[in-house]
C-alpha cells in the first residue's frame, strides 16, 4: 500500500467528504457525524446499493439525523447515543429512497468520487464478510479512530509535539495500517534531532497516550453521558473483532479501553511493541528476543524508570522491567548488559522476583538470573 493510503490521509478524506456531504444535505454543519458518513456509505454498499445510490442516501440522511436531534432538543447534537440513533434513521431512510425513487432526492453537489476513491481500502477492509449491521458499526468505530487520529495530531503540532507526532506515525500507524515495515530509528533520529531509541521511546508513549484519551473524547461526543464511554469502547471493540485493517482499527480502541485504568502498563506496551512488534511486555521477553533488543529495552525502560510522566507508578514499572532486560540477558545469552555491581543486581532482582504485580513468567526470569549471581 503506498503512502497515500496512510490512515492520516484516510481521515482527512473523510473529513473533507462529511464537509461535502453536510453541504450536499443543505445544512453546512460538520458535526460528528458528518465525519462518520463511511458508517451510512458502509452499511448502504452492503445492503446492495451502487456508489452513486449510497453517495445520495448518506448524503440526504446527515440533514434527516440533524432534523431529528433538533427536534429532540432545540440544538445540535446535544450528546445523545447517535450510532444507534444514525443506524435507525439509515435503515428508514434506505427504504425511502428505493420506494420514492433515487431521482428524485438527489443531492445538490456531485458525488465525491476522489475521497472515496482515497479511503477504498478501509471500506474494503471493514465491509469484508459483514452483515449491512456489523459494516455500519466496523465503519463507524473506524470513523472514530480516525477523527482522533487527526485531532491528535492538530494537538501534537499546536503544542510543538511535531517531532514526536511524526515518529509516532511512522514506527506505529503506517507500520500497522499499512502493513509496511517501520522506518528506521537512525533515519528518524536524524531527522527530529532526537538523541537515542530510548528518548524516542518516551516520545512515543506520550503520542500514544494523548491519541487514545482524545478517541474517548470523540466518544464521549456520541453517547448521554460519560458513563456510557466505555460500555460504547468495548461495543465498538466487538464489532471490531478480526483481522488486518479490522484489527489496525481496532487496536487504538484497546488502548483507550486502558488509558484511564492501567496508562504504566499501556506505556510498557507500547515500548515492547516499537521495540519488537509484540503487543506486550510478557510476550516480547518470554520470545527469547536477541541480545541488541534486550540492550534496546534495557535503555528505554531505564529512561522510562528516570522520565516515566504518569507518576510512580509508571517509574516504578520501567525500574522493574529495566531490571527484567538485563536479567533476560544473563538467563538467555549469557551477558551482562549492566554494569552494576551483583550485590546491586542481587537487591534488584530480589525485589523484581517479590513484585506481585509483576507477571509470574517475568519473576521466574528474576529467580534464574538471581541463582547465576550466586558465589
Amino acid at each position: 500500500m503506498s503512502d497515500s493510503f496512510a490512515p492520516l490521509e484516510w481521515a482527512r478524506a473523510i473529513d473533507i467528504a462529511g464537509l461535502q456531504m453536510a453541504e450536499a444535505s443543505g445544512v453546512h454543519d460538520c458535526s460528528i457525524t458528518a465525519l462518520c458518513w463511511p458508517a451510512v456509505y458502509g452499511y448502504c454498499i452492503a445492503n446492495g446499493c451502487s456508489d452513486h445510490e449510497a453517495f445520495i442516501a448518506t448524503a440526504t440522511s446527515i440533514d434527516l439525523l440533524l432534523t431529528k436531534n433538533r427536534e429532540r432538543s432545540g440544538t445540535y447534537f446535544s450528546g445523545g447515543h447517535q450510532r444507534q440513533l444514525l443506524f435507525n434513521l439509515t435503515e428508514e431512510h434506505l427504504e425511502r429512497c428505493r420506494s420514492n425513487g433515487w431521482d428524485s432526492i438527489a443531492p445538490q453537489v456531485e458525488h465525491p468520487c476522489e475521497q472515496i476513491d482515497i479511503i477504498e481500502p478501509l471500506l474494503e477492509g471493514m465491509l469484508t464478510s459483514t452483515t449491512p449491521e456489523e459494516a455500519f458499526d466496523r465503519l463507524w468505530g473506524a470513523s472514530l479512530v480516525l477523527t482522533a487520529m487527526l485531532q491528535t495530531e492538530e494537538e501534537c503540532y499546536s503544542e510543538g509535539l511535531e517531532p514526536h507526532w511524526n515518529i509516532f506515525e511512522a514506527r506505529v500507524l503506517n507500520a500497522s495500517f499499512t502493513r509496511t515495515p517501520k522506518k528506521d530509528y537512525s533515519f528518524l533520529l536524524g531527522i527530529w534531532g532526537v538523541p537515542d531509541i530510548a528518548q524516542a521511546s518516551t516520545m512515543l508513549t506520550r503520542v500514544q497516550r494523548r491519541f487514545a484519551r482524545q478517541i474517548r473524547s470523540v466518544i464521549k461526543e456520541t453517547v448521554d453521558d460519560e458513563l456510557q464511554v466505555d460500555p460504547e469502547l468495548n461495543e465498538l471493540r466487538r464489532a471490531l473483532h478480526g483481522v488486518g485493517m479490522v484489527e489496525a482499527i481496532c487496536e487504538p480502541l484497546r488502548w483507550a479501553c486502558r488509558v484511564e485504568h492501567d496508562p504504566a502498563t499501556l506505556s510498557t506496551d507500547m515500548i515492547a511493541f516499537d521495540i519488537s512488534d509484540k503487543k506486550n511486555v510478557e510476550s516480547f521477553f518470554l520470545d527469547s528476543p536477541s541480545i541488541e533488543d534486550l540492550i534496546n529495552a534495557k535503555n528505554c525502560y531505564k529512561t522510562l524508570r528516570l522520565m516515566g510522566e504518569h507518576g510512580v507508578v509508571e517509574r516504578r514499572r520501567g525500574a522493574y522491567l529495566y531490571l527484567v532486560a538485563i536479567a533476560c540477558a544473563m538467563v538467555n545469552h549469557g551477558q551482562r548488559i549492566s554494569s552494576q555491581s551483583n550485590d546491586a543486581l542481587r537487591r534488584g532482582f530480589g525485589a523484581m522476583r517479590d513484585e506481585r504485580r509483576l507477571p509470574r513468567s517475568l519473576r521466574i526470569i528474576a529467580v534464574k538470573a538471581l541463582k547465576l549471581l550466586d558465589p
